[in-house]
């Protein structure tokens, strides 16, 4: 049991359109139950202020009440009746109730409950962290074997081949690599809502001519994590460290006997490249950078770039190390 605050009617003036008796208007203000009820909504407007326990006043439902201290407990019991008549009446844990006893044999006091010790518990020993490995990727005798089904479709990778969709494709024979991320910034459905940001990511593999000769394309789409997918991310690695030395390899030794290859839809050969609209000899090429899904080709004294490459374009990640080689 504790002090808490008892709301009786102010006399402060209120507004018309918000004056509501707080107590019955048929004149049973004087009947226990009547004031029970009267309590009980007095009652429930302390415990959502308890601000108004030391006094003062504040604005509940039926009009403006000031407080005077009054008995309120919070636990079920027999208490002295706050109505007076010298009995006892049956706090039910959040309201005054109409079970009356006018000499109670024993005053049922809350029951309360006994603190329980604290069990110590030893300190377990620290087990060091594993490394985490990535779901789906076996260690075999020839590298790492990424092994899974996805959306009911298996891909399989190792050191020799991917196989996705159906397709298998022998990294010593593939005739192209490709693979991107592009960011696009997006709001909600019509408009509204934040700007995020979301990346695609792309792969391909495969033989000329594109569309025609068998090519795996593995796609990722909508993600909106700073970190590429696992699945992905494994796929370029084996490109680059199986596929790209092998491709370039081939390039620069057919360039070196005469012949003209294409590399990301740009044409190369011993004495210059064409792409797009340009052509150009090999003399004042200062090199190739990538910027945004793009690479650029520059020429030494250019304050721009000559000619961009989208990255979409097949072997064109090769554009920077063939250049390099091939430039005076």
């Amino acid at each position: 049991m504790r002090y808490a605050a008892r709301l009786t009617p102010n006399r402060t003036p209120v507004p018309a359109h918000r004056r509501r008796s707080p107590v019955p208007r048929d004149g049973r203000a004087d009947r226990p139950e009547a004031r029970s009820r009267d309590r009980g909504s007095a009652g429930r407007a302390l415990s959502r202020g308890r601000r108004l326990a030391g006094g003062g006043s504040g604005y509940v439902r039926g009009g403006w009440w000031r407080c005077r201290e009054v008995w309120i407990v919070t636990q079920a019991g027999w208490y002295a009746d706050p109505y007076g008549g010298g009995g006892h009446r049956w706090w039910d844990g959040t309201k005054w109730t109409d079970h009356v006893n006018a000499t109670p044999a024993q005053q049922v006091q809350p029951q309360q409950s006994m603190p329980q010790p604290v069990q110590q518990v030893p300190p377990q020993p620290v087990q060091q962290a594993q490394p985490v490995q990535q779901a789906g990727v076996q260690q075999g005798q020839g590298g790492p074997v990424l092994h899974k089904t996805r959306y009911g479709v298996e891909l399989h990778a190792d050191a020799h081949s991917i196989t996705w969709d159906g397709t298998t494709i022998e990294l010593a024979k593939a005739e192209f690599v490709g693979y991107t991320a592009v960011q696009s910034r997006m709001r909600g459905p019509f408009n509204i809502g934040s700007v995020h940001t979301s990346t695609d990511y792309h792969f391909e593999i495969g033989f000329f001519p594109v569309n025609e000769a068998p090519g795996i394309a593995f796609e990722e789409t909508g993600l909106r994590a700073n970190t590429p997918p696992s699945d992905w991310q494994f796929l370029v690695d084996l490109s680059r460290t199986y596929v790209e030395p092998r491709l370039l390899r081939q390039f620069l030794a057919a360039v070196e006997a005469g012949q003209t290859v294409d590399v990301g839809k740009v044409r190369i050969n011993r004495n210059g490249f064409v792409g797009g609209n340009v052509s150009r000899g090999w003399e004042g090429i200062e090199g190739v950078t990538f910027d945004k899904g793009w690479y650029f080709v520059h020429a030494r004294g250019a304050g721009k770039p000559i000619l961009r490459v989208p990255q979409q374009n097949q072997n064109v990640m090769l554009l920077p190390r063939i250049f390099d080689a091939l430039k005076r």
